[in-house]
């Protein structure tokens, strides 16, 4: 039996409380479900769930117990991480943990965004200086929160003017990969859009369209443009003519991750 488990960091759907009595009502798990099934074809299996629930009491921090994890290990998390909901003050925020996984998680991430929110994304500097000129401005950008996860603006970082898109349905997906969290720990692979269709459709691509950018980058950011929604669809293929636009791809060996 291979030696590499992928878990799953699972957050939880509900924003009420006494949520230990609906542990089912987890966000995204479609999403996770088309990402691991390119990653069992990698060699891992199914090492089972960490739930990231919000605690009993407001922003108590709780221990996670990792002492099983191995270096050959690989944690998946295919929700927006909340690094900054509560700080934005989004609607209808991803509850936090408030574990010790989740705080080095987030700290991790942090050399990535500048902010991580449901209506926000602020690129680190020292990517967004890597942006290709025609997409500086994707650097800085507000999302909307209702009906889709379509750009309303964008500005290069540091800029004070925001500039609006051009084409309608615009909206921008990311994919990181963290060879270990610390040393001898598993990895973590990080894949989301910015509301539950696009994060869905997101994964899918990724294991029918790119499956080669697994393990190819150490951070991607891609646009997208959307295509209409079927009335009612049975599958997602509507999506295979979604355009997906590369913009900005740093290697595992860039010196983003030092």
């Amino acid at each position: 039996m291979s030696s590499k488990r992928l878990f799953r960091l699972a957050y939880h759907a509900s924003q009420s409380k006494n949520v230990r009595f609906r542990i089912h009502q987890l966000r995204d798990g479609d999403a996770f479900s088309e990402l691991a099934a390119a990653l069992y074809s990698r060699g891992y299996r199914y090492g089972g769930l960490f739930l990231n629930l919000p605690p009993d009491e407001p922003e108590k921090e709780l221990s996670v117990d990792v002492s099983s994890l191995t270096s050959a290990d690989l944690l998946v998390l295919n929700t927006r991480p909340p690094i900054h909901d509560r700080e934005e003050e989004v609607n209808r925020p991803v509850p936090e943990s408030f574990t010790d996984l989740e705080k080095l998680i987030f700290q991790v991430l942090k050399r990535y965004f500048e902010t991580c929110s449901r209506s926000h994304i602020l690129m680190a500097k020292r990517l967004a200086d890597r942006l290709p000129e025609s997409f500086r401005n994707r650097a800085n950008i507000m999302f909307r929160m209702n009906r889709d996860a379509s750009y309303i603006k964008y500005r290069e970082y540091g800029d004070r003017l925001w500039q609006k898109p051009t084409v309608e349905g615009l909206t921008a997906v990311y994919l990181i990969q963290i060879p270990h969290l610390w040393e001898n720990g598993p990895g973590l692979l990080v894949a989301f859009g910015m509301a539950g269709t696009e994060t869905l459709v997101w994964n899918y691509l990724l294991r029918t369209k790119f499956p080669e950018w697994i393990d190819s980058h150490e951070f991607l950011m891609a646009e997208v443009l959307r295509g209409p929604l079927p009335t009612q669809p049975v599958n997602l293929s509507f999506a295979d003519d979604w355009t997906i636009v590369p913009v900005l791809q740093v290697s595992p060996s860039s010196e983003t991750h030092k």
